[in-house]
This record gives C-alpha cells, structure tokens and sequence, in this order.
C-alpha cells in the first residue's frame, strides 16, 4: 500500500476509502463485541467511582453509659437547624435533644447538621470566632449576642474599620464589660 492509495480487487482505491471500506464491511458480530467491551468498561468505571467516592460523612458512636464526668461544657450546633448557636450539654441529653433544642432541623438532609464540642478554654481545642470575619448570624451564636448586637458589631467594623484586640468591642453600642467577659474565650480577632 502506497502513500496514494492501494489495490484492492485489483483497483486503485485510496487510503481513506480503504479504511472507510474496511470498517463498513466489518461483520456485525464484531461491532456487537466491540460495543460489548466499551459497555463492560464505562460500566465498570462508574461502580469503581462510586466505591471510592469520598462521602465526607464520620461515624458516630453513641455510649449507652458515659463515664461520670465527661458531659459538661457547649456544644456548637449549626448548618441545617432552625437555630443555629451555643448550647449546654447536661447529662441526660442526647443529640436528638441537642438539634430539637437548636430549632429542629430546617432541611430533609441530617447530614448537613455541624456538631462541635467546645472543650473548655484551651486556645488549642476551641474554635474560636473571629469578628474580623464574622457575618451577623455568626456573632448571633455567641452567647448573649442579639441580632440587634451583632449587626451593631458587622456595622462598626464596616465604618470604622478592623477590631486591633478583643476589648475594641466595648466601642460597639450595647457592648458592656459584662457582655463582653463572658464571650471573650469565645471570640479572637485574629486571622
């Protein structure tokens, strides 16, 4: 076969019409094995997606009986529940107890429901929030923070600027030392 064309049945023919002959005149049997194999394999790759796909979710182990001592403290609940914020954690409740006390959830999905201890005051342990960054609804989950407060705070940093320490707070309308103290281990302005 030449870079012109080639002979077949004793004809010259070129070499796009001897490819476009060879696959059209294929048996059909071979096209069905053909078809086969790309159906196997694109099969086959989608279950060796899902298998390996990354769902994100963590397993949770409920304890019938907690060691005495081990419930004390906050829990943050977020995402999908009616109220999202700080609450207590006392000994008899259990998570349903938590999201009912957080609103409820707001959506058909539980798994878009954010737990998250807060385990004393330790800087290392404690996600604490920062009112550099913080939208409003955020600032609300503080405890004693109001929707009134916290838009008073989102407002004073648009206006005035960055908080430079925690107690430029006391700045904002309706901030006392009080309220202040008590969110305090709570709140940074660090990035």
């Amino acid at each position: 076969m030449s870079a012109a064309g080639s002979t077949v049945a004793g004809r010259q023919v070129s070499v796009f019409k001897y490819i476009t002959w060879r696959f059209l005149v294929w048996p059909s049997r071979q096209w069905a094995v053909l078809v086969f194999i790309i159906t196997v394999a694109a099969v086959g790759g989608i279950v060796a997606w899902t298998l390996q796909r990354d769902t994100g979710a963590e397993e949770i182990e409920i304890i019938d009986d907690p060691p005495v001592g081990s419930i004390a403290g906050e829990v943050y609940i977020g995402g999908a529940v009616g109220c999202p914020g700080y609450y207590q954690v006392q000994a008899n409740d259990d998570i349903f107890s938590l999201i009912q006390a957080a609103g409820g959830l707001s959506a058909t999905d539980s798994s878009a429901i954010e737990l998250r201890v807060v385990c004393g005051t330790d800087d290392e342990g404690s996600q604490r929030v920062n009112i550099n960054r913080a939208a409003a609804w955020l600032l609300q989950a503080l405890p004693g923070i109001c929707e009134e407060r916290a838009q008073a705070i989102v407002t004073y940093r648009e206006t005035v600027g960055r908080f430079n320490n925690v107690y430029d707070l006391l700045e904002v309308d309706d901030i006392g030392p009080a309220t202040l103290e008590e969110i305090i281990p709570l709140i940074t302005v660090a990035d």
